[in-house]
């Protein structure tokens, strides 16, 4: 138990001392993207190669599989049970899309600047601050751009039960006439947990995108059953792969 707990402890560091070098490495490409907006979409691109790259080098496979053919435009909805949730979304969801993520993000040296320029922050704390990432939501897939949202609204730790969902990502997608992907994401908490003692742990990542939800036809007064029905979906098929708590 002991060597084993040593070696998930010296592959943490092997995959965070790959992340950071992939992402140095590649930084140089990202800022130049950044400097025009035509450009931003390569910037993007190179995130998945980021990604791509921090897996692969790591000997972590990952696969995803989808009920039907996915939207060219959509809101999809991810439970949020580990940090890996994100690369693991470049990975997966085809296109280039924004990432809906808390404000704490746009902090962190280079990462941050990146996620400014590319993405939404949300601080869920202020009012105005929630309002301004739900109109930068709207006209992200009004231009045509899909968003990835984890509506849980953070990390949470009870797996595999999800927390309550927020809000925004369902009245964006009703606003926009978007359908919603719910997203399941398989495995990133065994991974990875967020807790004080880090350990990684190998498995594979895997990602479920299900049927998606048309919402031409709902209002704000939808939202809730909507909301809900997405929340079953994803439950639902964690309850059924690794079991309720």
């Amino acid at each position: 138990m002991i060597f084993l707990k040593l070696f998930q402890k010296l592959y943490l560091y092997w995959f965070l001392m790959l992340v950071i070098v992939v992402f140095l490495l590649l930084y140089p490409f990202t800022f130049l993207f950044l400097l025009h907006p035509k450009t931003y979409f390569l910037a993007h691109y190179t995130n998945k190669v980021w990604g791509f790259l921090s897996y692969s080098l790591s000997l972590i496979p990952w696969w995803t599989t989808k009920e039907v053919r996915l939207p060219t435009t959509a809101v999809y909805c991810a439970n949020h049970f580990s940090y890996l949730d994100i690369p693991t979304s470049f990975l997966s969801v085809p296109g280039y899309f924004s990432i809906i993520g808390k404000a704490s993000i746009t902090k962190m040296p280079l990462f941050g600047y990146m996620f400014k320029k590319l993405y939404i922050s949300v601080d869920r704390g202020h009012s105005r601050n929630r309002y301004q990432a739900y109109t930068d939501g709207v006209k992200m897939v009004e231009s045509g751009r899909s968003i990835v949202v984890y509506p849980e609204g953070g990390i949470h730790s009870v797996v595999p039960e999800m927390a309550r969902f927020k809000d925004g990502a369902f009245k964006i997608a009703i606003e926009t006439n978007a359908p919603v992907v719910p997203m399941t994401i398989y495995n990133t908490w065994i991974m990875l947990r967020d807790e004080k003692k880090k350990f990684l742990k190998w498995r594979p990542s895997k990602v479920k995108f299900h049927t998606p939800i048309e919402t031409k036809s709902l209002s704000l007064d939808d939202l809730d059953t909507l909301k809900q029905q997405v929340f079953d979906v994803i439950q639902n098929e964690l309850n059924r792969t690794f079991g309720s708590c």
